[in-house]
Order: C-alpha cells, then structure tokens, then sequence
C-alpha cells in the first residue's frame, strides 16, 4: 500500500482523467488498496486553470465567428455559452467517481504567520519576487498531513514542477525542504516522480502482462497507422505555444535557434508511420490494454511564425535553415521538413480496435 500525491501539474490537458495514464493510475490505487492524496487547493487551482481556459478558447472562437462573416453573406449562430454553461467543472466529484479511496488535504491549518516568514527568506518552494505562496501552502499541507496521521508507509509524490521542489544539480529535494522534512521526523519514505507517466513506467509488473507483445503488434497496432498520424498531429497542433517552445529548445535531434517569441506553430504530415515499437503494455479490463509505443512520422511539414524583428535579427543564419520563408508587415513565416520521433501513450481496445487517452510523453524532430 502506497500513498500517491498528485501535484496541478499533474492534470493539465487532463481535465477529465480519460488518458490511460490516469487509468492505469486509478487501477493501480483500486488493486493494491493504495490512497491517493489531493490537496484541496490542487483541486481549486485544477477547477481554476480549466475554467480560466476554457473562456479563453471561447473568447478565440467568437472572434474567429466574427472574422468568418467577411467570408460568408449569411450569419451564422453559434451557441458559446453552451460550452461555459452545459456542465459544471468539480474535480472532486470526478475523482469521487473513479477512486475509491482518496484522503482530501486541507491547508486553510497552516499558519500566515510562517508562510510570511518562508516568503521573506526566500525559503523553498518561495523564489524571487515571493513567487511560491500556493507551491508552499500545498507543500507544508503535504508534510503537515504526513505527520499528523503518523504515515509511514511509502508517499509517491508527483510533480514536473522541479525548479519549485528540487535541486537543480539532481531530482532530490531542495535542502529546505528537505530540512521542513528532518524537523518533522517523518518516518516515511517519499518517493519522487517527475510525471505520472514516470511513475507509471516504472511500476508496471511486467509478470501481469496477459498478452504477448507479438500478438498485440501483429493482430491489431499494426493496423492502426492511420489513427497514430491523425493523434500525433492534432496532439502536437493543439499545444500552447509556451509548451511548444519549451519542446524545440530540449529537442535533442536537431536544433532551432532563433525562435524567442514564438506567435504559432502547426505541424502536418506528408509521409507516416516507421519503425513503431510497442515499450511496455499491461492489462486494464477484458478488453482494453494500456500501451507505451514509439514511433515516427517520416516526413513532416513544420511552421512556426515569428515576429519579423527576431528574424531579421539573425536573418542570414535563419535563412540556412529552412527552406520556405514568407514575412509580411508583422510577422515571418518559417517552414522546414522534418521527422517527428515520438513516445507516447494509449488505450488500446481490442474489441472496438480503437485508440483512447492518447498522450505524447516525448517528441523530437530531426
């Protein structure tokens, strides 16, 4: 039995927890009697950030409707509100629905006067400009509960959030925090996860797998081609432009200097899948099948839109490097084919032969 704690982080683009990772992560929890543990402020700033988005995509769409009628002589009606309006966002009730057993963190307990006193010494997870007030709030709650209810068994804790909760050199613990942990004298062991895909891949029981990976290849993702191309794509176009950025500055394969404000970016294939490779599979029902795949798409076009000073800042390196290049009065248009090398995650059913839950957990272009 294990304790896992989720961090925000863990949620984004996951509002519904429909990803097999979350599946798996639900099973888990269910088949080894494990708890998992939300912090009630997690659960406002997921409910938060959802809805902020949300309007956010609805504020875009009505100015795109309205840009649209110069195109059309009629108008067309559309329904927004529906999308703000139709249901109610509660993290806890979704929760509620999947796991059974969860211990809900409260941190309205933990005293001002000390988180004060971290912000003016720029104690971890509080930074410059006191920037951490709910990473701390979230993080003495977390440790407050711990030792409270005298938890000793294991605590996963999940975060990507690693310049707030460790040190640069490594994956340990800030030694402030670690020092929050020395003085509570905890007697559990924390175990840490940089994502739920982390902790995912290694703890699957490789003994539990009920279907040979020659089979699973051959008899069904061999044929799903097609799908793999349309997921990737739409996968990798529906990124924020900050997420996309942070993707093409680690891309390991090849690199894109130049790119300091990136305005958009879309990707499309023109040739798909090679050299697939299925990672790790386990069982999650009768039918369905949680699977960690690689492949790539052979040839791909790629954009990216820039501000016309960056470009011609650096114009003559710029021009080196990709083979299509088109400005107007704001803004340049850079194109280069690429390969597009992914890791990703699904569920698979073998019933229906369809794919659920895609999520890519790397992607490189060469």
């Amino acid at each position: 039995m294990k304790y896992i704690f989720l961090d925000t982080n863990t949620f984004y683009n996951n509002w519904h927890m429909k990803s097999a990772d979350f599946r798996f992560l639900f099973n888990y929890i269910d088949n080894t009697e494990s708890v998992l543990l939300m912090s009630e402020l997690v659960c406002d700033e997921i409910e938060n950030i959802r809805n902020r988005e949300l309007k956010g995509i609805v504020s875009n769409l009505k100015q795109e409707v309205k840009r649209s009628t110069k195109y059309k002589l009629e108008k067309v009606e559309y329904d927004f509100e529906k999308l703000l309006t139709e249901e109610e966002y509660d993290i806890r009730h979704l929760l509620n629905e999947q796991v059974s057993n969860i211990e809900y963190i409260d941190f309205e307990k933990i005293e001002q006067k000390k988180v004060v006193q971290r912000a003016l010494k720029k104690t971890r997870p509080f930074q410059e400009e006191e920037k951490g007030y709910r990473d701390t709030l979230i993080w003495l709650s977390f440790i407050s509960f711990l030792a409270d209810n005298k938890i000793a068994n294991k605590v996963v804790f999940i975060t990507n959030n690693k310049n707030d909760f460790y040190n640069k050199k490594n994956d340990d613990f800030h030694d402030d925090l670690k020092a929050d942990l020395n003085e509570l004298g905890l007697k559990c062991e924390i175990e840490k996860y940089n994502s739920l895909f982390d902790f995912i891949k290694k703890n699957v029981d490789e003994d539990e797998h009920f279907i040979s990976q020659s089979t699973l290849f051959d008899e069904h993702l061999n044929e799903m081609d097609a799908e793999l191309e349309v997921e990737a794509v739409d996968f990798i176009n529906n990124l924020t432009e900050s997420r996309f950025s942070e993707i093409i500055n680690n891309n390991r394969l090849r690199s894109f200097p130049y790119i300091n404000s990136l305005i958009s970016h879309s990707i499309e294939k023109m040739e798909g899948v090679e050299d697939p490779e299925i990672l790790s599979w386990k069982k999650l029902s009768k039918n369905s099948v949680y699977v960690s795949f690689r492949y790539n798409l052979r040839i791909c076009i790629l954009q990216f839109l820039i501000p016309n000073f960056d470009y011609h800042s650096n114009r003559l390196e710029i021009d080196k490097l990709y083979y299509k290049i088109e400005s107007d009065e704001n803004y340049t248009s850079l194109t280069s084919y690429v390969r597009t090398y992914l890791d990703v995650s699904f569920e698979y059913n073998m019933e229906s032969m369809t794919i659920e839950g895609y999520n890519i957990e790397n992607v490189d272009f060469k």
